[in-house]
């Protein structure tokens, strides 16, 4: 009986060893807590910095891009709405605003307007927006700029109050968002920086 009695223990002490070895205490599962806190509150603002400094690079690249679109277009025989545009191709800029108009001038005047065609309605990534619109180092005081190009040979046209100039200028461009801000400037020549 003696031998019984005495399995019954070494059964009962293995068993709870076994229970007590593959469990957790409170304070080994907050201590696990704390760290991934502690390695959650190092690496999400990170995250948030990089994500907003690859959409304001996006959005500078973006617009860099539909420039050179839009002044191809005008080398192009590319049609809207059945006819090739008289004041070839252009973009509408407007200050304040998270998108721009891409569209065929199709009255000749150089500017967007109610009779042209729009072509695309661009979005910029999030939380980036166009803060500034510069001819000259001048900012524009209605807060809206186009920027057309010509048949044949893609002539640039910016637009400043209404008033189209022909002559050297320099139109600089410049969004924005929480992390900085990023300028591309577009010249009458048609250079593009």
């Amino acid at each position: 009986m003696l031998m019984k009695k005495n399995n019954c223990k070494t059964l009962y002490a293995k068993h709870y060893k076994l229970n007590n070895k593959f469990g957790f205490s409170l304070i080994e599962l907050m201590t696990v807590i704390a760290i991934v806190g502690i390695m959650t509150s190092i690496v999400v603002p990170y995250y948030t910095r990089n994500r907003d400094s690859k959409a304001l690079s996006f959005g500078i690249e973006q617009i860099i891009s539909d420039i050179r679109l839009v002044q191809n277009y005008a080398f192009s025989t590319l049609e809207a709405d059945g006819s090739y545009p008289v004041g070839g191709y252009g973009i509408n800029f407007l200050i304040d605003s998270n998108e721009y108009i891409i569209f065929a001038d199709q009255d000749g005047n150089m500017e967007y307007n109610s009779g042209d065609d729009i072509v695309n309605t661009i979005k910029l990534s999030r939380g980036v927006k166009v803060v500034s619109l510069k001819i000259n180092g001048t900012e524009d005081s209605n807060g809206e700029i186009d920027l057309v190009f010509t048949p044949p040979y893609g002539k640039v046209f910016i637009d400043t109050q209404n008033q189209i100039s022909s002559n050297f200028i320099n139109l600089e461009i410049t969004v924005s968002n929480i992390i900085g801000s990023k300028t591309v400037t577009m010249s009458s020549s048609g250079l593009l920086n």
